[in-house]
């Protein structure tokens, strides 16, 4: 896709593709990287994004929550797009720990994971994969930020993300916010933005594999059995 460059006068990261994927890690590692090149940063979900906002770095989650293909193909266009991939047998363990009631079973969660994957992989000017954060993709935002890379940048950026996830302040779920008086759900909302509201976005707490904990062995063959699932998991490097 042709990048419009009058949109890039700002530096505009687009955080695409599946939910689940640790996508709020790298959220917030493209906050501490921003911060630390000395950027007044906007960091906002798609819902509610303001393009027109003046800060220096604009940082969004989007997944594919797009209000039409219009606003899509513009932000597409106008930013720099980061899909964050993982085993997508730990996401569907995630999709059951946070929606157990969703209706959908392992196998389903996982074939949308990888098509929503495949409509973006295109787009992407970076993968970012979730079990092996390299130093070649932290260089890669660094030399979008003009930030001379170091090799702490990464731990730093990690020990952001676990304070904010032990910290007391930070809701738990999105009951929690609800029961809190309006003003207060504005305030925390806005305090926590960087944390995209609750703790409960953070499902995995860091940990991979976990689907070995969950599938006994003929499940997970059963589910290798699916030429697409086993197809993806090869080409990423989980097989």
């Amino acid at each position: 896709m042709q990048k419009n460059t009058f949109f890039k006068a700002k530096k505009r990261f687009l955080i695409v593709g599946p939910r689940l994927n640790g996508s709020t890690r790298v959220f917030n590692l493209l906050r501490f990287l921003s911060k630390a090149a000395g950027y007044k940063t906007y960091s906002s979900s798609i819902i509610g994004y303001d393009f027109a906002e003046l800060s220096e770095v604009h940082i969004i989650k989007a997944h594919d929550a797009f209000d039409n293909e219009a606003q899509r193909i513009k932000m597409l266009e106008s930013s720099h797009v980061i899909l964050p991939f993982r085993d997508v047998r730990d996401c569907a363990v995630s999709h059951q720990t946070r929606w157990p009631d969703s209706g959908k079973s392992y196998l389903e969660v996982v074939l949308n994971h990888i098509a929503l994957h495949y409509k973006y992989e295109k787009d992407a000017d970076l993968t970012v994969k979730y079990e092996n954060y390299s130093d070649s993709q932290v260089q890669k935002i660094c030399k979008i930020l003009d930030l001379p890379y170091e090799t702490h940048l990464i731990d730093d950026a990690m020990n952001l993300t676990e304070e904010l996830y032990n910290s007391d302040d930070v809701p738990e779920n999105e009951e929690e916010l609800q029961d809190l008086e309006s003003e207060e759900v504005l305030v925390k909302m806005r305090t926590f933005k960087k944390h995209l509201y609750t703790k409960a976005t953070n499902t995995s707490g860091g940990k991979s594999e976990k689907y070995k904990e969950f599938f006994s062995e003929e499940e997970n063959n059963k589910i290798l059995d699916n030429l697409m699932i086993k197809a993806f998991l090869d080409q990423h490097g989980y097989l």
